[in-house]
């Protein structure tokens, strides 16, 4: 009896496994980043390769912006040009600009969708809209 629960087991457990991954043409569309409390931090994945970042202030006025090129392999989403931000109340934009790097985002289906992990601690996280 045991014998034949296991194979039905592991097939079960492929399936669950299998349709959490996340397929390359699941990646492309818009992401808030969850966690932070002075800005809210948008990004926007493009089909084209191209992505749109944006970080506003809590009260709307905008700190930065950028677009750049990304991509997703061994899932990762790859961002080029991508500014790691600290979740700043009050920066300006010129300093902002000054840290931006190549960024290797892993990504994941969650309970909530699909998620960008930004933090190695997982506290922050974009979630597709």
């Amino acid at each position: 009896m045991r014998l034949l629960l296991l194979p039905g087991l592991l097939l079960l457990a492929g399936a669950f496994l299998s349709a959490c991954q996340v397929q390359p043409q699941d990646v492309p569309g818009t992401y808030v980043l969850d966690g932070t409390e002075h800005t809210r931090d948008t990004l926007r994945l493009l089909p084209n390769g191209q992505y749109q970042r944006s970080i506003h202030a809590v009260g709307g006025r905008l700190l930065y912006s950028n677009q750049d090129r990304w991509k997703y392999a061994a899932g990762d989403v790859i961002l080029q040009g991508f500014l790691p931000e600290e979740d700043r109340e009050h920066a300006a934009e010129e300093v902002l600009g000054l840290g931006a790097m190549v960024c290797f985002l892993p990504v994941r289906r969650g309970l909530s969708g699909i998620e960008i992990h930004y933090s190695a601690d997982g506290d922050w996280s974009y979630r597709k809209q």
